[in-house]
């Protein structure tokens, strides 16, 4: 029996020598707030496997929005947020093996759905076209500021759920701090890598994002000054970037 091209995609390796932009790197700053000041204590986090490369391979990220912040520990078996459960169906089957697409659910609210990193929001009444051809919509609303994500799924590891609210009160206090309006900072259901918790991603609106780990409260700031202000990536907390190719010397 020949091998279908799923089972083949599964197997071949995906070049990364990619002809993305590159976008500059930086050292971590020292973190603004002492590690014992806010930070969940006594939680199991791996502080030695290193982050780069641990960031899931994927072309695309649909993001639910379902103004809440936890869900079944697998959000397709959710009763009240049926949505994702749909798209993965679908992306299972009419998805492209070499482009994987990532979906999680988010408290971002309003219903709908974000794709990232292209940064644009479909409304609930445009996603026909997904549902049933995997493919979305071209009337697209074109998000115009950064969104943070933070993975808050609770239910599917308590370490990720400890952290997200500090993160979330302490990345509300920068950015309004900082005089930046407009940022999205909202909860993501799983991502992959609870014991790298806090794990942070963002999505810039040029069009590309930035996936961090083991972030703590003393690593907000230096997040958005030189992510969501600067456009550079922090070095030692980076689990990988997508949509563009991270320059390691500078």
């Amino acid at each position: 029996m020949r091998p279908t091209l799923r089972l083949l995609a599964a197997r071949i390796a995906i070049p990364t020598n990619t002809l993305f932009p590159r976008v500059p790197s930086v050292p971590c700053p020292p973190p603004s707030t002492p590690p014992c000041a806010c930070n969940p204590e006594g939680l199991d986090i791996d502080r030695e496997t290193p982050l780069m490369g641990t960031m899931p391979r994927y072309g695309k990220h649909l993001v639910v929005a379902t103004g809440v912040s936890d869900w079944p520990s697998k959000i397709e078996m959710d009763p009240k947020n049926e949505l994702a459960g749909k798209i993965k169906a679908v992306m299972r089957s009419k998805g492209d093996p070499f482009n994987p697409t990532l979906v999680t659910n988010s408290s971002l609210p309003g219903g709908g759905v974000y794709e990232f990193p292209a940064g644009r929001f479909y409304p609930a009444d445009e996603l026909s076209s997904l549902l049933s051809t995997g493919e979305l919509s071209p009337d697209a609303h074109t998000l115009k500021h950064a969104t943070v994500l933070i993975c808050s799924h609770n239910s599917r590891d308590t370490r990720c759920g400890s952290y997200y609210p500090i993160l979330k009160k302490e990345f509300e206090t920068v950015l309004k701090r900082e005089g930046i309006e407009g940022v999205k900072v909202e909860g993501t259901s799983h991502l992959s890598g609870h014991k790298f918790a806090g794990n942070v991603v963002v999505y810039l609106p040029q069009g590309w994002g930035v996936w961090y780990g083991r972030v703590g409260v003393g690593e907000v700031e230096g997040i958005v000054r030189e992510t969501i202000m600067g456009g550079r990536v922090l070095k030692g907390l980076t689990r990988g970037v997508v949509g563009r190719e991270m320059e390691e010397d500078v």
